[in-house]
This record gives structure tokens, C-alpha cells and sequence, in this order.
């Protein structure tokens, strides 16, 4: 199904997304995640393409769905950590796809805040970005506090 968007869109549908949660619960990554705001996203190209008014409502409704449960999956923040740069911009597209087809923000703002870029990392990221300095490199490790054998005291007779 890998290479075959409509296919893997047939099958999260049968799935269903109140089943991802549970299906998903110990074994979401964040390749599956990318992979799954993919198949969402050229579902709702190919909707948009066919019916310019927006899109099917139901594939609408149900990418909605679809991103929510897998934000209620347990490593769900851990997958989102993982993502690139790439497969973030897919999800903000996707994000912001859905907000002009009528969803409104109380349900669009969870989402973003969701599938953005951990605080942390976007603030090393600005904070080695803004900087002109070399990086700060690591003291090296601290001599060990027990004595070699080479230092020790002669022993007294």
C-alpha cells in the first residue's frame, strides 16, 4: 500500500479513526505519522481537484478525526519529536488545508499545537541559528578523584 495513496486512504478508512489509538497504541513512529498526514493530505488534493468548492465534506471530516486520535495515540509526542523538517511542513499544510475547507479553530488550534515543533527544539534551533559564536564545546571529562598507583605515598616502615 506504500506507493498507493488511494489504497492506504481505503484502508484507514475500514480501520476507521477511533480505532488508531488502540491500534497504534505501543507501535506509532513518526514515519507512520508522516505517512499517514500524507495520504490524508492527497486525499483532500485529489477531493479539492474533483469538486472545487473544497473537497468532499466527509474526507474533510474524517482527516479531522484521523489527526485527532492520533494525537490521543501514548507516543504521539515522542513520534512528533522525530519528524523532519519535510514531514512537518506536510502536516502544517495539511493543517492549514483543513482550516479552508470550514474547520473552524477550536478544533484546528489543538491540532497545530499538537503536530508543531517541540518548544525546546525550536528554541535550540533559533538560539544556534541567531548565534555568530563557534559552538561551546564540553569540558573534557573531569581527571578521576582516586589516586594511580604511580602517586601513592611510599608506605612507612
Amino acid at each position: 500500500h506504500r506507493g498507493r495513496p488511494g489504497e492506504r486512504m481505503a484502508l484507514l478508512r475500514r480501520v476507521g479513526a477511533r480505532a488508531l489509538p488502540a491500534l497504534f497504541r505501543e507501535s506509532l513512529d513518526a514515519e507512520l505519522v508522516s505517512s499517514i498526514a500524507q495520504v490524508l493530505a492527497s486525499q483532500l488534493s485529489e477531493a479539492s481537484a474533483c469538486a472545487p468548492s473544497g473537497g468532499d465534506a466527509a474526507d474533510v471530516s474524517f482527516a479531522v478525526e484521523v489527526l485527532e486520535a492520533l494525537s490521543r495515540t501514548p507516543r504521539f509526542d515522542s513520534s512528533c519529536a522525530c519528524l523532519t523538517a519535510e514531514e512537518r511542513r506536510v502536516c502544517r499544510s495539511l493543517l492549514d488545508g483543513l482550516a479552508e475547507r470550514g474547520i473552524g479553530e477550536d478544533r484546528i488550534q489543538p491540532l497545530r499545537g499538537a503536530y508543531d515543533e517541540p518548544e525546546h527544539a525550536t528554541a535550540a534551533a533559533t538560539a544556534d541559528e541567531d548565534s555568530d559564536e563557534p559552538p561551546i564545546e564540553e569540558p573534557p571529562p573531569a581527571a578521576s578523584a582516586a589516586p594511580t598507583a604511580a602517586f601513592e605515598p611510599a608506605p612507612r616502615v
